[in-house]
């Protein structure tokens, strides 16, 4: 032994150090995490639609009806809703969904504006309906999901109610790019 005591641990200089490097990553990491979360948000609304639209028309061929889904969107967020009647006797908002008979309302999505995620059909239709015989597509939507950044997916649909996934400019990276 050299009579040398030496102090064994970590000093308040070395924690502060690593605390501060710590908190500069996660500074440095936050916005591409935050943009992360906002693409999962955006794939999942877009998915959750594309489950309901395969629903509602297999919902038309089974039950021998026109089934219509309708889309509205305001300050508060944006809705669609899948329903049987008359297109006058339903309406949605980002909170709630509501039909007046003889209108049936089978089921509502809601996006409230917090979410930072908005939908509505590309076009002036804000309404399409599924025919019962065949589970054909009129008119032919194309449903924009999009972020206050400029994410975009789009989810467009063909006359026989076939459903593709793109990204406008390949703004979504992981999706192919919309063709015009």
């Amino acid at each position: 032994l050299t009579g040398e005591h030496r102090a064994r641990g970590v000093t308040l200089i070395e924690t502060l150090i690593t605390v501060c490097l710590l908190c500069l990553l996660a500074f440095i990491a936050l916005p591409t995490w935050q943009s992360h979360l906002l693409k999962k948000r955006l794939e999942s609304a877009a998915e959750t639609y594309r489950q309901h639209f395969q629903w509602a028309r297999s919902q038309a061929i089974r039950s021998g009806q026109t089934v219509s889904i309708r889309f509205a969107s305001d300050a508060s967020g944006s809705c669609y809703m899948v329903f049987t009647g008359p297109e006058t006797a339903c309406g949605c908002d980002a909170k709630a969904a509501h039909c007046s008979a003889p209108a049936r309302l089978w089921l509502s999505e809601h996006l409230p504006a917090e979410r930072q995620i908005a939908m509505h059909p590309k076009g002036v239709s804000q309404t399409f309906h599924l025919g019962p015989l065949h589970g054909t597509v009129s008119p032919t939507p194309v449903i924009v999901f999009s972020t206050p950044q400029g994410q975009a997916l789009h989810e467009v649909a063909n006359r026989m109610g076939r459903n593709r996934s793109c990204s406008p400019q390949g703004s979504l990276a992981g999706w192919p790019a919309c063709s015009t």
